[in-house]
């Protein structure tokens, strides 16, 4: 038992006990700031440290307080921050407030709030749990129990069941909106049965819908296959005219033949003058080239042969008499370096005495560069003593600087701990937000598919209305060009199916441009092809469109919530633009709080690291400081070693003498200038005579050359008189006068193989048209045929009624193939929609339950149902000590009233007063009762709590109340209570100043309150 004055600090004890396992106070209302004593001094530490014994092993805990300490330097406090360590069985310890924390939690197996709940009652709290409302009570149980993932599972349940809905909603929009996209049908009577059940809109009159849409798909097919038929009519009779037609333009064609077949042969006679003077250029020519052009050939090479060799005798000729001037200035040049020779042995000889120097210049060098490193060294070591000592001076500042810096860092593990709690926070809220923002750029996407799948058809419908157009075209082309089609399949000997003609000596050729029939099937093809493309492009607009409105919607419902939670207003319908404007700034906060924060901790974070590391870099500093002393003694002792070194060496190059250039570089530079120019004064001499050679044996080559092409020029005159007498002979042969009447009729080989060709073209043309004329006058015998005018205007007629068929046949089949897609598609979203529906009730009754909202049930939701089970274990353990308080009068248990299906007063308490038989609230008992009913209900919560901990074991606990209220009797029982709770090696703790109970408890502690602080001290029992 804990006795004493009030106000004398009986519950600190118990603060105490709570503070050095946890760190924090054993009350609710008691913080662990407030808990250093106003007495102690300034400076003084204050701490806690409890030795415990659990399951059978001993550790001992210790805390020091978090309080303002004067600085060492200067005037002000400073925050000293708190500590903890804890000492294992083995003498092991854990240092450091988080790690010692853990420790504990991890040893007992129970946080601080499981360890107020089992093992510390504090003041004031005895009656919260029995006397709290229903709804209180439940947020009670919540804490003790851990029932928070009982409630989060019924708002996943509700939250599921809402999106079930919502996905049969969809469905049902999906369905109104593919029947408001389909095309309007022909029928008016339909076509008002759809307005209307597109104005109501209403998703539970899809079927009818649907069926209305099948029945405009099974008319428009009737409808296309009529169009279909009268098109194919049509065709066939444009076929049979444009036959009709193409013969009698066929007719028309052989009289235009026969016409020009007869001018063409008239103007061929008109040139017979021309073609017989082409025949004689034709005959001289042929004589020219075949008889006399090998001879005057032969003749022109020998010209040209002479005149070359007399050309080459000119200028070898020329060549001697220029020759002879050079070869005297080439024996001038010769004998002026034969006279050079002394100044090239002088060059030789200084080259030689240079040479024998440079050792002694080498010696030197060496010397210089020795003295250069020795004052170098000397230098470097007086810099290393001056910088030794300036480091000495910084370490000191750096010490003094630590110290600082220690003093500052004070406190930093409690900003970490609350810097990193408002990281976390602030990266949930964040995460939240760059997942809407994601799916905001989705939502964008969707609507930027939606209008890409727009062009693309509009893009469709463009193509396939052009490619419409290039069929009607070449379908026209194609009627026109049936004659040319005819004539490809005409073959000699059979009957032209026109005119029954078996010689077809010109059979019509197609018109440029005209396609064939299996062209025109081609083309087709192509036109289904891209119809087929057209519709796809039609129903993929429509679907993407929805598909982006759905998703819209989505976003919608899931961000409104979350910025009503972070406090940004924004209304239901407010535009996309505004909600992503808003989500963006918010965001930006967000991303700014989270940098603040994580800069924050980062800062509380290397604060701490600093704090820790303070005492190793003293350390190391200290031996820094020590290492640069050392250093720059070594330094002085090598400067004045260095210094007696250059001494010696001045001495050195003394005794080497003068040089007459100043270093070895400046002498093996003259050196090889000298060798240099004694070479190049010897090669020019070489040089001289080499020349002389050369020309005297080139001017010797020469005038043997000249013998040589003399003798050549008699041998090519007479070859030449010979080749001349020859063209004379070919020219008297070939009957030409002579050598200009030849070159006259000398042709070119092209212009000659021209003139006959143009010779043989002009009577195969005489006999071609001969034989054409005589074919067309059998081929125009027969009756005359029908006007190609009126055929032709009779064809533009037909083709226009056919086009505008094709036309009204192409919109049926377009409106056709669109709702038949669109039929599809919405008995799929039927069979979808069952399907949601079934799901959206499954989910809406699991919620229900969970929730406690079943209709005709009682309210009861599932945490409270978890809680229930939990409260009734607690009740049933404080009823039996309840009852044995109160002498087997009062019985303890939870209201259950069946009749009460609100489910509010799932969690009252109500007492059975057996002397009565009745059962009444917990609120009519008396003080005296109460405190009974409390303190049982706690003790009852402390063994429920224990026992569900998993092999927790806690062997104590500790009652903070005055047991004022209780009058002797009551008192008795309660002291009963508690010694039986005491006898099953269990201690237990009681905060009292009642004399009876200090009477009947033998192990006191008493608190003395004096003007200076408070005091404990062991007090016996009383007599």
């Amino acid at each position: 038992m804990i006795t004493g004055d009030t106000g004398a600090g009986k519950t600190t004890l118990f603060d105490a006990i709570s503070y050095a396992l946890y760190g924090e106070a054993s009350g609710e209302y008691r913080e662990a700031g407030g808990l250093r004593s106003d007495f102690a001094a300034p400076g003084a530490p204050s701490y806690v440290e409890l030795r415990f014994s659990h399951r059978g092993q001993v550790y001992t805990v210790r805390r020091d307080l978090e309080y303002l300490r004067p600085k060492k330097r200067g005037d002000g406090f400073l925050l000293q921050p708190g500590d903890a360590s804890l000492t294992l069985p083995d003498g092991s310890a854990l240092s450091g407030t988080r790690r010692v924390d853990a420790a504990v939690r991890e040893l007992l197996g129970i946080d601080h709030s499981q360890f107020k709940q089992i093992s510390m009652i504090a003041q004031g709290e005895f009656l919260k749990l029995l006397n709290t409302k229903s709804e209180d009570r439940a947020a009670i149980l919540r804490q003790v129990f851990g029932t928070l993932p009982c409630q989060r599972l019924q708002k996943e349940l509700r939250r599921r069941a809402l999106d079930e809905r919502e996905a049969f909603d969809r469905c049902g929009r999906a369905l109104v909106q593919y029947f408001a996209s389909s095309m309007p049908p022909a029928d008016e009577a339909l076509a008002a049965r759809r307005e209307a059940l597109i104005a109501e809109g209403d998703p539970c009159r899809a079927e009818e819908m649907l069926s209305l849409l099948e029945q405009s798909n099974a008319q428009d097919e009737d409808l296309y296959a009529l169009a279909q038929r009268e098109t194919a009519a049509l065709g066939e009779e444009l076929l049979a005219l444009a036959a009709a037609q193409q013969r009698a333009l066929h007719r028309q064609e052989l009289l235009r033949r026969k016409d020009a077949a007869q001018d063409a042969l008239a103007a061929l006679d008109a040139r017979g003058d021309e073609l017989r003077l082409d025949a004689l250029r034709l005959r001289r020519g042929r004589a020219a080239r075949e008889k006399v052009f090998p001879a005057a050939e032969q003749a022109l090479r020998e010209a040209r042969a002479a005149d070359d060799l007399l050309k080459k005798i000119t200028a070898l000729e020329n060549g001697l008499q220029n020759g002879a001037a050079a070869l005297e200035r080439l024996r001038r040049a010769d004998a002026a370096q034969q006279q050079d020779e002394p100044q090239r042995a002088a060059l030789r000889d200084e080259a030689a005495r240079l040479e024998a120097e440079l050792p002694r210049y080498a010696q030197r060098e060496a010397l210089v560069q020795q003295r250069g490193a020795l004052q170098a060294d000397a230098a470097r070591a007086q810099k290393e003593e001056a910088d030794a000592d300036a480091k000495a001076a910084a370490l000191a500042q750096r010490l003094a600087e630590l110290e600082d810096r220690r003093e500052r860092l004070a406190g930093c593990e409690q900003r970490l701990a609350e810097r990193q709690a408002a990281l976390r926070e602030a990266q949930a809220a964040l995460r939240e937000a760059q997942s809407l923002a994601d799916r905001f750029e989705g939502v964008r996407a969707a609507f930027a598919a939606a209008q890409e799948a727009q062009k693309r058809f509009t893009a469709q419908d463009a193509d396939f209305s052009a490619l419409q157009e290039e069929f009607n075209r070449q379908e026209r082309a194609f009627f026109s060009a049936q004659a040319g089609l005819l004539a490809a399949g005409l073959a000699e000997g059979t009957p032209c199916p026109v005119c029954g003609a078996t010689h077809h000596p010109a059979p019509a050729a197609p018109p440029c441009g005209a396609p064939d029939e299996a062209a025109l099937r081609a083309l087709r093809g192509r036109l289904e092809t891209a119809r087929a493309g057209w519709q796809k492009a039609a129903q993929e607009a429509g679907a993407a469109k929805a598909a982006a409105a759905a998703r819209r919607d989505e976003l919608y419902a899931a961000a409104l919530p979350f910025f009503l939670s972070q406090g940004v207003s924004v209304g239901a319908d407010a535009p996309g633009k505004e909600l992503r404007a808003a989500l963006a700034a918010l965001s930006g906060s967000l991303a700014g709080a989270v940098r603040a924060a994580e800069a924050d901790a980062a800062a509380a974070a290397a604060d701490s690291e600093a704090f820790s590391a303070l005492n190793a870099q003293h350390k190391a500093l200290e031996e820094q400081r020590l290492h640069a002393a050392t250093a720059c003694e070594e330094a002085r002792a090598a400067a004045a070693r260095l210094r007696a070194d250059a001494a010696e060496l001045e001495g050195r190059l003394a005794a080497l003498g003068s040089l007459p250039l100043p270093d070895r570089a400046a002498a093996e530079a003259r050196l090889a200038a000298l060798r240099g120019e004694a070479s190049r004064r010897e090669a020019a001499k070489e040089a001289a005579s080499a020349a002389l050679a050369a020309e005297e044996q080139r001017q010797a080559a020469d005038a043997r050359l000249l013998a040589e092409r003399r003798g050549e020029l008699a041998r090519a005159q007479a070859a030449l008189a010979a080749a001349r007498a020859g063209l004379q002979d070919a020219l008297s042969q070939a009957g030409f006068a002579d050598e200009q009447d030849y070159a006259g009729a000398l042709l070119p080989p092209a212009d000659l193989e021209k003139l006959r060709e143009s010779l043989e073209a002009a009577r195969s043309q005489r006999a071609a048209l001969q034989e054409t004329l005589a074919q067309l006058a059998a081929d125009l015998q027969g009756p005359e045929k029908a006007d190609p005018a009126a055929l032709a205007a009779r064809r533009e007629t037909l083709s226009q009624q056919k086009e505008q068929t094709d036309a009204r046949g192409r919109a049926l089949y377009s409106r056709l193939a669109a709702n038949r897609e669109l039929a599809r598609q919405m008995r799929e979203a039927l069979q979808e929609s069952g399907e949601a529906a079934k799901r959206a009730g499954a989910a809406k009754q699991l919620a229900d339950t969970a929730c406690g909202t079943l209709a005709g049930k009682a309210k009861l939701d599932f945490e409270k149902y978890v809680q229930a089970a939990y409260f009734d274990n607690v009740v049933a353990a404080a009823a039996a000590r309840f009852s044995r308080m109160s002498g087997g009068q009062y019985e303890l248990r939870r209201r259950d009233d069946l009749s009460d299906l609100s489910g509010k007063n799932a969690l009252d308490l109500e007492v059975i007063d057996h002397y009565t038989g009745k059962a009444r609230s917990v609120k009519s008992l008396s003080g005296g009762e109460s405190f009974k009913a409390a303190l049982c209900l706690a003790l009852g919560l402390s063994d429920v709590i224990q026992s569900a901990a998993g092999g927790v074991e806690i062997d104590a606990l500790f009652i903070d109340e005055g047991f004022g209220s209780l009058d002797a009797g009551s008192l008795e029982q309660a002291v009963g209570v508690l010694t039986a709770l005491a006898s099953s090696d269990r201690l237990v703790g009681i905060i009292s100043h009642v004399d009876e109970l200090r009477q009947r408890i033998e192990n006191q502690i008493a608190v003395r309150k004096t003007p200076g602080g408070s005091r404990i001290e062991t007090a016996p029992a009383r007599p």
